[in-house]
């Protein structure tokens, strides 16, 4: 009567520790994935905060520069389109004293933006 009960035990004890070992896999590696997500948004945002800081070195010069001119991409692959916009546009706020800048970072198939107003 007792007869392979043993063999039926250690069956259900494997099968409870692989229930375990490919939860917590599944659980790694999402969080895997979303770790590489992060870094990517961070890297495209780094990449819009240059195309501001570049803009605004130019000071009031920026008004007087074509609208595309500040693209520019690095060797990681990323790069930045950021744009002077003028007041009178609806992308920008009505009480900007001078300009407002537009600037899309892209890493990878990341996209973030920032606006500043000067």
């Amino acid at each position: 009567m007792n007869k392979g009960v043993s063999l039926y035990l250690a069956i259900l004890v494997m099968v409870v520790l692989l229930s375990i070992v490919l939860g917590l896999s599944t659980i790694l590696l999402i969080q895997i994935r979303m770790v590489g997500e992060m870094e990517d948004s961070v890297m495209a945002f780094s990449v819009a905060d240059s195309g501001i800081e570049k803009v605004l070195n130019e000071g009031e010069n920026a008004t007087d520069t074509p609208s595309g001119l500040y693209y520019f991409s690095l060797d990681n692959g990323a790069s930045c389109k950021p744009d002077y916009i003028a007041t009178s546009s609806p992308d920008c706020p009505d009480d900007t004293p001078n300009f407002c800048i537009n600037s899309k970072g892209t890493y990878r198939e990341t996209q973030r933006a920032i606006q500043a107003t000067r």
